[in-house]
């Protein structure tokens, strides 16, 4: 008590600072009948909206992909027709090698097996000389592996062989030629055809001397003049030789123009597409040929979807198509191929073939993808909205309700038109306005 007399002030500070507390405490958990009132009311209304497009409606189907190689090619090595064993005596490639025009893929019996870019298969042996299709496929592809042939050569003509020959030297093979014999033979003729000429044009100088001499000596002893039958006949003999030497000079020229590289059938395989990449390889090297293959992906790069038939019913080669690659890249392309698979199950299912318009990314090679087929588009560009902003009344009208601000809104009566993937055409009726980029309600979260 003695404390509190000497202090009379806090006798007065204490009781109200606990009164004070004790106040704020309640206040806290009491609330006012205003608050519970609005604690209990429903949560305000969130309205979701969707811009209006402006282009055209379209249904797609989609499916995973494989981006992959779609032409496959076989090339079967054939074996040297003077081997006594068609025997792999080398496999050049590995599974997975690109190979370019040019590169060899095996040897049998030595003999290499090139490829070179071309339409049509080889089906004879190639040598000097020789015209046609196939030759002048030889020479784009001499051309296409760097080795110049003239343009203005038709034939297997001597920038052909000049080509083929140092084709053969670089890669390391020796040339099967032709026609060798036939030029030293040739060559020899000539030769002869020339001593020949010499032979009559001395004879034919010696016959004119001998007459020269005659006819003086008849002039001299008044005698009649000798005959120039020697000379005539001298003369006849020189002609005839010279004939002979243009002759064998011209038989040369074609020894030659026959003779040469000769390119072999089966060393030299064509194909449509290259680069090509090596898909499998079905002969060992010391083992017989066979009916050893080796399997090249020479088609360009694309994707292969399987759809469900169904889903293809409305699909044709031409169809518009976006491939969608794992990191979301969309890239536009075409529908090259349709093809029905043949189903044990009874699931009848349909592989579609999709050709990128720019080639991909070569490491997208066997990843799995998306692809997306457009399989009906609208003619024209309307409007467009989605199918749930869509309201359709009792009496059958449509109408979409735009938001014009926060709680406002306005109804926009429609015309609707075609509809495919979630979206559907819509024409404003007369009087009415609706744009491109107007919100328009579609759900309500609450």
């Amino acid at each position: 008590m003695d404390g509190l007399r000497r202090h009379p002030l806090l006798a007065m500070v204490i009781p109200a600072a606990v009164m004070l507390a004790v106040g704020l405490v309640a206040g806290h958990f009491v609330t006012s009948p205003a608050q519970v009132a609005a604690d209990a009311a429903a949560p305000a209304l969130t309205t979701l909206t969707a811009p209006v497009e402006f282009g055209r409606v379209q249904s797609t189907e989609t499916a995973d992909a494989k981006l992959q190689a779609t032409g496959l090619t076989t090339v079967t090595p054939a074996p040297p027709s003077e081997a006594d064993r068609a025997v792999v005596s080398a496999v050049r490639v590995k599974v997975g090698d690109t190979v370019k025009a040019g590169d060899s893929l095996v040897d049998v019996a030595g003999r290499p097996t090139f490829v070179m870019k071309g339409k049509i298969e080889a089906y004879r042996t190639m040598g000097p000389g020789m015209t046609g299709r196939d030759v002048r496929q030889l020479q784009a592809g001499l051309r296409a592996a760097g080795y110049p042939v003239a343009k203005s050569e038709k034939s297997f003509g001597a920038s052909t062989k000049q080509a083929m020959t140092s084709f053969y030297a670089d890669s390391g093979y020796p040339l099967i030629a032709v026609g060798e014999d036939e030029v030293d033979a040739a060559a020899d003729a000539l030769v002869a055809a020339e001593r020949a000429v010499a032979s009559a044009e001395t004879t034919l100088r010696r016959a004119q001397r001998d007459h020269d001499a005659a006819v003086r000596a008849a002039n001299e002893s008044k005698e009649a003049r000798p005959n120039r039958d020697s000379v005539d006949d001298a003369e006849l003999a020189v002609e005839q030789a010279r004939e002979d030497r243009t002759k064998a000079g011209d038989a040369l020229e074609d020894a030659r123009a026959a003779s040469g590289p000769q390119v072999p059938l089966g060393e030299v395989t064509f194909l449509r597409h290259l680069p090509a990449t090596v898909d499998q390889i079905k002969l060992s090297a010391g083992k017989e040929v066979g009916d050893g293959t080796i399997l090249l992906a020479t088609g360009e790069v694309s994707a292969v979807a399987t759809f469900a038939t169904i889903q293809t019913e409305s699909m044709s080669k031409g169809n518009t198509a976006t491939i969608i690659t794992p990191d979301g890249t969309a890239s536009p392309g075409t529908v090259t191929s349709i093809t029905a698979l043949q189903s044990e199950d009874g699931n009848d299912q349909t592989q579609v073939t999709v050709l990128p318009d720019k080639p991909l990314d070569k490491d997208l090679e066997g990843t799995t993808l998306r692809v997306d087929v457009s399989v009906a588009r609208a003619k024209d560009e309307t409007l467009m909205v989605p199918e749930a902003a869509v309201v359709t009344g009792a009496d059958g009208s449509s109408r979409v309700r735009v938001e014009e601000g926060t709680q406002q809104h306005r109804d926009v009566p429609v015309v609707v038109g075609d509809v495919g993937d979630g979206m559907v055409a819509v024409t404003p009726e007369s009087g009415a306005e609706l744009a491109e980029g107007d919100l328009v309600v579609v759900g309500v979260l609450g």
